[in-house]
């Protein structure tokens, strides 16, 4: 195994004068290379008057700097085949891309130049207004992500993981080109801002590249961040059932859950895969397999620097809605009371390695869990240390710690479907 660690992806840190911090994770033999510029901001962040905002603001850096409009910034991207995006999450924010190796340094200067000189035309902010207006009547369309948003809701209910990323109608509505504009200004800046690279490309040429569009920005210090509320307990151990005219029932359980920066985090992800991590987890062994209560049952982390959760996700017909709710928790509370055997540890082992090697052949999956790395640690573990913490999960720690998480009080249940009454799993 040592042997096969040396010869894995190296990674290279490196801080300019003003606080930037860039991280690169070099992979030759690559045709294409992945940039990003990530801001350790995000809507937890947010005033909750301006609610929306960083989300807001991610949209609108395509919409014009003070020398390229929208058009020019997509065209000239096409025009090397590069690839754009973006993303808002609770703790952050980043515009990334992918290109061709040797067109990366123009497909930055475009990247730059919408990080640093967007100009927020009042053209493009009405016009931008509708579009996330719409997005936010799409999400409450969907029923995923209607009961995803609802779920937060309760499961931090006071608390800023609670509150939608999109924002609100009302807030939306109403925001003004000053309060985007001031936001970034308080957010925007070099101390927040991680830099990263993965692919076909040379460490200290990336820096000389960043150097030379990032480095000239004045060091300053990010606004202190609103207060949080007093420390509230995870919504556990509640049930809420959202009617929506659907023929089936889709629920969430949740269960508190590990930070990345906790020690076991290793143990928390091998937990997931045993438990709901695919066609061979136990969740969808006897959900599907044994019972035929549901199409699709899994189980997912979501990740916070405080108060995450591990949620067990289905769904089902109606008429068996409260059974396999009851079947899912056993299954939960199964892996804290019974031996997990080192055979099935092991194919989750191997499971979590495969996903890992191959994500080395795109860059772009490395971008953003390297830059919140930085913003969790100070700097980002390789993927030898990785594959090193995955293998020294012992069964007993797995068992330990589903003991500690799940046994001290039942889940949250959130769930929609037809009008009915749901419980608590029994």
């Amino acid at each position: 195994m040592t042997d096969k660690l040396s010869n894995l992806p190296k990674i290279h840190q490196s801080e300019l004068a003003n606080g930037t911090r860039i991280i690169t994770q070099p992979t030759p033999g690559l045709q294409g290379a992945a940039i990003a510029i990530h801001v350790l901001s995000g809507s937890r962040d947010e005033d909750p008057r301006i609610g929306g905002a960083s989300h807001f603001i991610e949209h609108l850096l395509f919409k014009g700097t003070k020398k390229r409009s929208s058009y020019q910034i997509t065209t000239e991207l096409d025009a090397i085949g590069a690839q754009p995006n973006a993303c808002t999450s609770q703790e952050g924010v980043t515009y990334y891309l992918k290109a061709l190796s040797s067109d990366l340094p123009q497909a930055f200067d475009v990247l730059s130049d919408m990080f640093l000189n967007s100009n927020f035309p009042e053209k493009e902010i009405e016009m931008e207004r509708g579009v996330v207006l719409e997005e936010i009547k799409r999400a409450e369309d969907n029923p995923d992500r209607f009961l995803h948003n609802r779920f937060a809701s309760g499961f931090w209910a006071g608390h800023p993981l609670g509150r939608p990323v999109l924002g609100t109608p009302e807030v939306i509505g109403s925001i003004t080109r000053e309060q985007l504009m001031q936001h970034m200004q308080q957010r925007y800046v070099p101390k927040s801002t991680v830099v990263a690279a993965a692919g076909n490309i040379e460490h200290d040429n990336i820096v000389s590249l960043i150097e030379s569009y990032l480095g000239s920005t004045a060091a300053r210090e990010p606004a202190p961040k609103p207060p949080l509320p007093a420390p509230a307990q995870v919504g556990v151990g509640c049930a809420r059932h959202n009617m929506r005219d659907m023929q089936q029932v889709q629920f969430y359980l949740g269960y508190p859950s590990l930070p990345p920066t906790d020690s076991r985090y290793w143990s928390m992800q091998l937990l997931r895969l045993v438990l709901g991590g695919g066609m061979s987890s136990r969740l969808f062994r006897e959900v599907r397999e044994e019972r035929g209560l549901a199409y699709s049952v899994g189980a997912y982390l979501l990740e916070y620097s405080d108060r995450p959760a591990f949620v067990v996700v289905a769904g089902c017909n109606s008429s068996r809605a409260q059974e396999a709710i009851d079947v899912c928790h056993r299954e939960v509370l199964k892996l804290a009371k019974e031996k997990l055997t080192s055979l099935s540890l092991d194919d989750a082992k191997r499971q979590a390695r495969g996903k890992l090697l191959l994500s080395l052949d795109d860059p772009a999956d490395w971008l953003i869990p390297l830059a919140k790395e930085v913003g969790y640690f100070g700097r980002a573990r390789t993927m030898a240390e990785e594959l090193e913490q995955l293998e020294a999960v012992s069964p007993e720690s797995i068992v330990a710690l589903a003991e500690e998480l799940f046994t001290p009080q039942l889940p949250r249940l959130e769930s929609i479907g037809p009008d009915m009454e749901l419980t608590l799993p029994s």
